[in-house]
């Protein structure tokens, strides 16, 4: 089961001088499907999670925070019980895409301002 949910989101003007740049490649945004930024977080002798890197990017969601936790156990429940995905009410599943929604935009927003506050 693969759950797809496609939005087109505006984004500013990039400024390629703020981006993360790796190997002096400051256009990693344009295969942002390509880059983990946990990972290259993971590298660093700390991880400090998506939320505490949106506090640092002063990035605001739209909606309430979810638990990773229990986002994480309620996944796993949709990959053991092949129905239990269809018992999730609607507003539940809408919720959940739009956190992950969200988190893509975090990332991304990260990605191309990593200068500006790192």
């Amino acid at each position: 089961m693969v759950i797809i949910k496609n939005n087109i989101i505006k984004v500013e003007k990039i400024h390629n001088s703020l981006a993360l740049s790796i190997e002096y490649n400051d256009t990693l945004y344009k295969n942002a499907l390509f880059f983990d930024l946990e990972h290259y977080v993971y590298k660093k002798p700390i991880c400090i999670g998506l939320k505490n890197l949106e506090k640092i990017f002063e990035i605001e969601r739209e909606s309430a925070v979810i638990s990773g936790s229990n986002l994480a156990k309620t996944i796993s429940k949709i990959i053991k019980d092949k129905d239990y995905f269809s018992r999730i009410p609607e507003e539940k599943k809408d919720k959940i895409l739009l956190y992950n929604q969200q988190d893509m935009v975090s990332l991304f927003y990260i990605l191309t301002n990593w200068k500006k506050y790192v």
